[in-house]
């Protein structure tokens, strides 16, 4: 009864750890939202720079994708673990010739690679290394989009301001060609001065309607970031004032920089992966080696068992060429590292050149802003006296919508340049926190808009503290990659999350 059933058993053991099909098919519709909401599904009618970038970060449909791409990393590390199965050989031999005593004949043997001895170490740490680089590439994609979803919330507040802007001026202009216009019928000035004046006025017209369309394209973009649909409405807040690193910040940020940022983290842990699986390479050239039992009997019914051993010789392949393709990978990371790197302190030197120039040119226009507020002013009671012409007042006012307009621009471009310097130095951009755990000790580090990114990306877990970090940085810190297998998360900052 017991032989009957061993058959079944063994197939049934073999078929409960097979994976099964279950079907996912794609949504034919849009999964935008209509409006922001909370956590608690809550609608927002207002977001201010740090929400919105939050629900970016939460809601961007890219990168929920790139989210979910994360488990094939995790999928890859789980197969490097994986042992190789044992290869089952069997076969019967059934006498068709002549001859008594002749029974069926049979053989079976067990058989299982050992290879795995030499380099499952190191493909492991190639995993593990893989594995972190796409999580860094992950957080850097989050940086991006939140670093786009400030600036967008930053121009369409200055579009909008501009908008107002030019509404006065083109009111203003309306006035003076209707002032004009009187003044040509009584024959006081020249068909070419309302010529002028139409000319300005339809050049300013032509500018508010441009406005307004880049408004409605900056919006509908800031919308898909957010996760948004395109007609989707919501309030904006006032603008926090633009946070800039002083000077020693700045050097020392750029000291730490291969340490803060997560583009550059991640060239190196695909450094680390890339040198992982150069030295499995070298290992590969032991021979491999297999050994299994056997069980086996003839046609007469004399029945043996053995032991048996298969190992390959080096002699022509021996793991040459994926030696020779795992060097120059390593090589060509190392060289592409360098460049990233070359190029971050060139990034932030273009940057930093160009905040210099335009808080000089917004200093000095502030400057003289004051005054034309007063010339204004004087301009606009000299008209109620008699003293000014509406032609000289509307002329003066103008000039004075115009700088204001200047200012808008420039202090757009310091906002967004302020943003785009700290996420360039490694600091956390808005709606980012940073999670990282270990298998011994769990630890969250809360974004600190004051600290490098390094405080919350690469602070030590537990039993790993600064001065270990200090002694292993020569290679990606490699006691972190290979013992606390850390794992980086980003998460929306919990200023989107309470009800208003």
């Amino acid at each position: 009864m017991f032989q009957n059933t061993l058959p079944l058993l063994l197939v049934f053991s073999l078929l409960e750890g097979c994976a099964t099909y279950h079907p996912a098919p794609l949504s034919t519709t849009s999964n935008l939202a209509a409006y922001p909401t909370t956590a608690s599904g809550k609608r927002l009618k207002a977001l201010n720079l740090n929400q919105a970038a939050a629900l970016a970060i939460s809601g961007n449909p890219q990168l929920a994708a790139a989210r979910l791409k994360l488990g094939i990393s995790d999928a890859e590390l789980y197969q490097a673990g994986l042992l190789p199965d044992p290869q089952l050989r069997l076969s019967l031999d059934h006498p068709t010739s002549g001859g008594s005593g002749l029974v069926n004949a049979y053989h079976g043997g067990l058989t299982e690679d050992l290879a795995w001895l030499f380099t499952r170490n190191a493909k492991l740490s190639a995993a593990r290394a893989a594995r972190l680089q796409q999580r860094l590439n992950y957080t850097w994609k989050a940086w991006q989009i939140s670093l786009k979803t400030q600036q967008l919330y930053i121009q369409l507040d200055e579009k909008t301001h501009r908008l107002r802007l030019l509404d006065q001026q083109h009111r203003l202009l309306a006035k003076q060609l209707a002032t004009t216009e009187k003044a040509l019928r009584n024959g006081d000035v020249t068909q070419n001065t309302i010529a002028g004046d139409l000319v300005t006025l339809t050049r300013t017209n032509s500018r508010i309607t441009t406005l307004h369309q880049q408004i409605g394209k900056t919006r509908i973009h800031l919308n898909a970031l957010i996760g948004l649909q395109a007609d989707a409405r919501w309030q904006r807040s006032s603008l926090p004032a633009p946070i800039l690193p002083d000077s020693r910040q700045i050097r020392s940020a750029l000291e730490e920089l291969p340490f803060h940022r997560p583009d550059l983290l991640a060239l190196r842990a695909g450094y680390r992966s890339s040198d992982a699986r150069y030295r499995a390479a070298i290992l590969s050239q032991f021979p491999a080696l297999s050994v299994g039992f056997t069980r086996a009997s003839d046609t007469s019914g004399i029945k043996t068992l053995g032991f048996g051993i298969i190992l390959r010789l080096p002699f022509f392949n021996d793991n040459r060429g994926q030696i020779a393709i795992a060097r120059a990978t390593r090589k060509q990371l190392r060289a592409a590292y360098q460049a990233r790197l070359d190029q971050a302190h060139i990034e932030v030197a273009v940057l930093l050149n160009h905040i210099h120039n335009t808080r000089q040119a917004l200093t000095k226009l502030k400057q003289y802003l004051p005054t034309l507020h007063r010339v204004a002013q004087r301009a606009t009671a000299a008209f109620s006296l008699g003293d000014l012409s509406g032609v000289a007042d509307i002329a003066v006012k103008s000039q004075n919508l115009s700088r204001e307009q200047e200012a808008l621009t420039l202090q757009r471009n310091l906002a967004e340049d302020a943003i785009a310097l700290r996420a360039l130095l490694g600091y956390l951009p808005a709606g980012i926190i940073a999670t990282r755990w270990s298998a011994r000790l769990k630890t969250k580090w809360i974004n600190n808009a004051q600290k490098p990114a390094s405080n919350a990306l690469l602070s030590t877990a537990g039993h790993l503290r600064t001065r270990h970090l200090q002694a292993n940085r020569s290679l990606f810190m490699p006691s972190l990659v290979l013992t606390s297998e850390p794992q980086y998360i980003v998460t929306t900052t919990g200023e989107n999350t309470h009800d208003e």
